[in-house]
């Protein structure tokens, strides 16, 4: 099963969105129960029994799903998916209960779809509508069955106008989608370098050393500065300082393997992770990326630090790789060093 891992960014604003909706579905089931027994909707008390034990039930596992995501930060995506459509099922269920095509119930269909354009692509979009059609027309076929007349001219106009407002939502689930993406990237990308950032280096690292301990393998982290930046500063001007970091920025990302990553750190200070690496693997990427600065007019100095030798936190293998960033410093920077070089 796919799971997306949320940042705490995240979480707090899904929460919010999550048990908003969690409350709402709560509301809807004492709205239901409600309205029957208040007269203004006409079910039986054994169509009532049971489609309110379905919902309760949908509902009590809401509530359980919310408390594992609040727990463990994660989502199961295909769940997710799935409940959309099993959201759907259970509106089947009421109308079913209702008998009655023409009863304002079947409106939620439409709040389904306006608020699933905020979700989902469009390509998603359409098999949802089809789904929501789908369900509309097998009440109508259920409830006939069951002896209950059924208007299909009126059945008909509701699922056109369903298949027409599913239009819309998919052309809004574009662009909701696209908005969504340059947000996305904007809070994960350095504006100077177009490298990630610092915040999204941190929790893509947290998910590589934890992958890499469990795993066994060994994990480098190389600490990358560049050489005598202040004076590019003083002598040229800030402006030629953020051309040429920008320069060593895409010189130092083409180097680097599809599965690793570089990061601009803070300043003139680039970060790089590689996975599966050896000390000397780790090295010779490192001359590597040292070499593509020096293609673009920068000399850097290089600290390597590998997981688990020289630490098995993340604080502990960063702290590592500063270190023998610093040794490279000494002997003269324009180098690579590593804690084990003396």
């Amino acid at each position: 099963m796919a799971a997306q891992i949320y940042s705490k960014q995240q979480m707090t604003a899904d929460a919010t969105l999550r048990r908003s909706g969690l409350a709402f579905r709560w509301l809807l089931v004492v709205l239901w129960v409600g309205l029957i027994q208040g007269g203004l909707l006409d079910v039986s008390t054994t169509a009532l029994v049971i489609s309110t034990a379905i919902l309760l039930a949908y509902n009590t596992y809401h509530v359980f799903a919310e408390v594992h995501i609040t727990r463990t930060g994660k989502i199961d995506l295909r769940t997710a998916n799935i409940v959309r459509y099993v959201d759907i099922l259970t509106i089947t269920v009421a109308m079913i209960a209702l008998h009655d095509e023409r009863n304002p119930v079947w409106a939620i269909y439409f709040v389904s779809i306006v608020a699933a354009a905020n979700f989902i692509s469009p390509k998603e979009m359409a098999a949802y509508v089809v789904w929501i059609i789908a369900n509309f027309i097998a009440f109508g076929v259920i409830s006939e069955a069951l002896g209950h007349s059924m208007s299909w001219p009126y059945i008909a106009v509701v699922c056109i106008t369903m298949a027409l407002m599913g239009l819309n939502a998919a052309i809004i689930a574009g662009g909701e989608d696209r908005m969504r993406e340059v947000i996305r990237q904007a809070a994960i990308t350095d504006s100077l370098t177009g490298l990630p950032n610092r915040h999204h280096f941190h929790e893509q690292y947290t998910d590589s050393l934890t992958q890499a301990t469990k795993g066994a393998m060994p994990l480098a982290v190389m600490l990358i500065d560049v050489d005598h930046f202040k004076e590019i500063n003083d002598q040229h001007g800030h402006p030629a300082g953020d051309d040429k970091l920008r320069e060593v920025a895409t010189g130092l990302r083409s180097v680097m393997r599809g599965d690793d990553m570089v990061a601009r750190y803070g300043g003139d200070e680039f970060i790089a992770i590689a996975h599966g690496v050896t000390r000397a693997e780790a090295v010779f990427l490192a001359e590597r990326l040292r070499d593509a600065a020096r293609e673009c007019g920068a000399s850097v100095s290089i600290g390597v630090a590998v997981c688990p030798e020289d630490g098995a936190a993340e604080a502990d293998l960063i702290e590592a790789a500063d270190n023998a960033l610093y040794r490279a410093k000494e002997a003269g920077r324009n180098c690579v060093r590593t804690l084990a070089a003396a």
